[in-house]
């Protein structure tokens, strides 16, 4: 026998062996399948389109006994379909025959009005069987059902990835928690089995990751069908099975309805009459032009098709810019402008791409914004929007990042983040939800849900703006400049310290506003206002502080024993640099008179200003003064600190103010106050404050003097503190 022959022999043989493997009995079972078909009606190019497809599937189901499941995302975000909230999409699914599909993140964000309204109209259910509420109520989705198909009872779980929550709005799902799959499906395949179920297939809309761990934790699972894959758009690249080494396994297809899914299930009936697989083949059919199109279904796209192209080839405008990008910080720029915000903050994930400086169609708005969020006003401090920056630079995907308007290296249209400041934010209610992890979002003050749609703004904002939206017109909006006013008013117990040489000072007529007053326990009132006039390079401050204070043996008998009044103006330029130039004009006096005389001093100082961090601010300029009570002029050089911090809950600052001079009155002067406040209640703060004074003089109207006077007190008491901001 020739090598040949025995080859044949050898072939007859093995055919025959897996022919008696299968058993007379053997049961074919058929699953049709897609997965993130995303609402899309109509050709991409050669491919896809669901009269094709429908066309296609119906003439599978004529061969042979057939389920057709989908694996999520079927209605949405195509503009085509979302115009009539996935409606036509349902009908071609009816069309089809579908016997069930879970619901995706796309799906869950039409929101639930719809998705009830889409249930009530298609012959299939939609499965989400790990989505319960969190009060235990009735789930809003059913979680598996059951059909017969070639003789076989086959039972059908869907599932969410537990990722889902980071990709709709949170709003969606406020009432409501995902579950583990794996626990869920172990549970509900029990359930299934018990209601005489031979096969058991989960339809899983979740990430690859997910998708395949879930895959390796499920037990008494026959086929896994998935949907919900990050890079589903690589065509017939997108492996369309994966076999687990635990004997499951996964389909899947590629996204927008390219290709149809086939799964052939071998089953072979046991002794106790439930069914084994044997075997598994998966094929992805191409829906190209030479699949015939099912004409009811072509009738419904183009009905659809024609309502919507009325709207969408209305012509609007364009937005002019180099990049994507410049598109997407328009359409940020357009929130803010119109809704009257200082920052604009959209997720990437919610923009699209359109062609940059041509005419755009209304249709055009609608694949920049697939999503049609709508806009949330709301207040954050500078702290918060400086977190969210800094998380949306760290965002793990591309699509969980920002983009901002308005907001840029650590300032808001050219000025420098306060930390403390409130800002006007304009936001979608994505991420006013917490969407994609923000939830600095959800502390906002001051929150209101305008209803007014992103896109529909866009459009009016290309209608309104003579057609062309250019990225530079919103760099520059608000940079003409902010009005800051606070009102500060401190009640205190006081304990104030003079020495003898300030008594000395007084008795040869120095007259020094801060330091006025007596040894004593008193009762102490300071009042302070600051006006801040900040144009982005230019800032202009009006510093104003009015402290008074009153003792005596009782408080039967409380005078006046010391006030004073500080005045200063000062104008600031800020620079690229390390340091920013400034004048200072200011005035220092008291309302009442020492030893029958009001000290009077001006002062003008003009120099260079640097911040060192968010702590530390020190300023160096050259100083004359003009005392006006003794009619003396001094100058030489001015050094001032400021210092801050965050203690616990509390919140310190010290102040430094020093003079040194160069005539022949040898003046030097040292002011420090230091603060130390804990919010009580709203505007109400407890305060400790302590100040420290010094000066020294070499003569007094021409007469040699020694000695340092000094003076210091301490405070502790009530502040309440009051701000506005205003254009």
């Amino acid at each position: 026998m020739s090598v040949v022959q025995q080859w044949g022999i050898y072939c007859v043989l093995a055919c025959f062996l897996f022919a008696s493997s299968l058993g007379a009995e053997d049961i074919r079972l058929t699953v049709i399948h897609s997965n993130d078909v995303s609402g899309q009606l109509t050709r991409r190019g050669d491919r896809g389109g669901m009269a094709a497809r429908v066309g296609l599937i119906r003439k599978l189901q004529t061969s042979e006994p057939a389920i057709v499941l989908d694996a999520g995302d079927a209605l949405g975000p195509n503009a085509m379909s979302r115009f009539d909230a996935g409606a036509t999409m349902c009908a071609a699914m009816n069309r089809a025959n579908y016997a069930a599909m879970v619901v995706g993140n796309h799906d869950l964000s039409l929101g639930w009005g719809i998705l009830e309204a889409r249930q009530k109209e298609i012959d299939f259910p939609m499965l989400a069987a790990n989505l319960v509420r969190r009060d235990g109520g009735m789930p809003p989705l059913p979680g598996y059902t059951m059909v017969k198909a070639g003789g076989v009872q086959v039972g059908i779980i869907g599932v969410l990835g537990p990722e889902v929550t980071q990709k709709i709005d949170p709003g969606h799902l406020s009432d409501l928690t995902v579950g583990d799959p794996v626990k869920v499906v172990d549970s509900l395949t029990v359930v299934l089995r018990g209601k005489k179920a031979q096969c058991v297939i989960v339809l899983a809309h979740m990430d690859e990751t997910s998708a395949l761990n879930f895959a390796r934790g499920v037990e008494g699972v026959d086929l896994v069908v998935a949907g919900g894959f990050s890079d589903l758009d690589r065509g017939l690249r997108v492996p369309g099975l994966i076999r687990l080494v635990n004997g499951l396994t996964l389909v899947v297809t590629p996204s927008n309805g390219m290709s149809v899914g086939r799964v052939v299930l071998h089953l072979s009936p046991d002794s106790g009459g439930n069914m084994k697989m044997v075997d598994v083949s998966a094929e992805q059919i191409i829906v190209d032009r030479s699949v015939e199109r099912d004409p009811e279904t072509e009738q419904l796209v183009n009905d659809l098709r024609q309502r919507y192209e009325l709207v969408a080839n209305q012509r609007i405008g364009r937005i002019a810019g180099e990049t994507y990008r410049d598109q997407w910080r328009v359409v940020a720029g357009v929130m803010r402008r119109y809704l009257d915000g200082e920052v604009g903050i959209i997720n990437r994930g919610g923009l699209g791409l359109v062609p940059s400086n041509r005419v755009l169609k209304v249709g055009h708005i609608d694949h920049l914004i697939p999503f049609d969020d709508r806009l949330v006003k709301m207040r954050l401090t500078g702290a918060q929007l400086l977190s969210i920056a800094r998380r949306s630079q760290n965002a793990p995907r591309e699509e969980m990042r920002l983009i901002f308007s308005g907001l840029e290296k650590n300032t808001i249209n050219g000025r420098p983040i306060q930390k403390n400041e409130l800002y006007r934010v304009v936001v979608v209610e994505f991420l006013a939800n917490g969407g994609d992890g923000y939830g600095e979002f959800r502390k906002g003050k001051d929150v209101v849900f305008t209803g007014m749609p992103l896109r529909q703004m866009v459009v009016y904002a290309l209608r309104d703006t003579q057609t062309v939206l250019v990225p530079r017109e919103f760099v520059t909006l608000r940079s003409n400049g902010i009005w800051h006013m606070n009102w500060i008013v401190k009640g205190a117990f006081n304990r104030n310290y003079i020495d003898g040489t300030t008594l000395a000072y007084r008795e040869q007529k120095e007259r020094v506003s801060f330091l006025s007053g007596k040894t004593s326990l008193a009762w102490h009132t300071t009042v302070n206002l600051m006006v801040v006039r900040d144009m982005g390079k230019q800032v202009l401050t009006l510093e104003q502080s009015l402290a008074i204070g009153q003792d005596g043996t009782t408080f039967d008998d409380l005078t006046r024993s010391k006030d004073q009044l500080e005045t200063d103006l000062i104008y600031r330029y800020r620079t690229e640099s390390v340091v920013d130039p400034f004048v200072l004009a200011g005035y220092s006096t008291a309302l009442s008179q020492i030893d029958g005389q009001r000290p009077k001093l001006l002062r003008g100082s003009m120099g260079l200003q640097r911040r060192f961090g968010r702590t530390f601010t020190v300023r160096l300029g050259a100083r004359t003064q003009r005392d006006m009570t003794i009619d003396a002029t001094d100058l030489g050089l001015e050094v001032g600190v400021n210092y801050r911090r965050l203690l616990g809950s509390g919140n310190f600052r010290s102040r430094v103010r020093s003079f040194t001079g160069f005539t022949d009155r040898q003046v030097v002067s040292l002011e420090n106050y230091n603060s130390l406040t804990f919010p009580l209640v709203g505007a109400l703060s407890l305060s400790v404050q302590q100040s420290n004074f010094l000066y020294r003089v070499n003569k007094i109207r021409n007469t040699p003097v020694d000695g340092i006077a000094n003076r210091w007190d301490l405070t502790l008491g009530l502040v309440y503190d009051l701000g506005w901001k205003w254009y």
